[in-house]
């Protein structure tokens, strides 16, 4: 029987850091993926917030962009803040969950939960990076993608 018992405990466990590899993964905002995932052709067209802000004087941004963009990211750092707090709590669920007795689908459906909460993260993430884009001029932009595409070691 502690043979039994054993395994079982070691499964449990097993299980346990197998679905937190998985599920409980720091999340990426969409222009991190630098080995060309699926998301790797949006980044040549999304501008990180800060960058923007760090080459202000450079991209001629005025005071009303500036503040636009300022306001968009103390939003969407707010909201991405409350939503991690959110994901965490459900995490933990989770995990307690796949540690305890619970059948499959209970465990689903709060996996269901904890995915549609990085959802959001990523979302809010596009959401920010579109807003940002939107302030700037396309005189601005073609300059942002130039930049980057340097960066990148390719002709704008």
């Amino acid at each position: 029987m502690r043979e039994i018992f054993k395994h079982r405990k070691l499964w449990r466990i097993a299980s346990s850091a197998a679905l937190a590899a998985l599920i409980l993964a720091p999340i990426a905002p969409l222009d991190a993926d630098a080995r060309g995932g699926k998301y790797a052709e949006l980044k040549e067209y999304l501008y990180p917030p800060r960058k923007i802000m760090k080459h202000a004087d450079e991209l001629e941004l005025t005071r009303k962009q500036r503040q636009t963009i300022k306001a968009a990211l103390r939003a969407a750092n707010a909201q991405i803040s409350d939503l991690r707090f959110e994901l965490q709590e459900e995490q933990d669920r989770l995990t307690q969950m796949v540690a305890g007795d619970q059948d499959a689908d209970a465990i689903l459906a709060q996996a269901d939960k904890v995915m549609a909460l990085e959802a959001k993260i990523k979302r809010t993430h596009l959401k920010l990076m579109l807003d940002v884009k939107g302030v700037l001029t396309a005189k601005q932009r073609q300059e942002v993608e130039a930049y980057l595409a340097r960066k990148r070691g390719r002709k704008p």
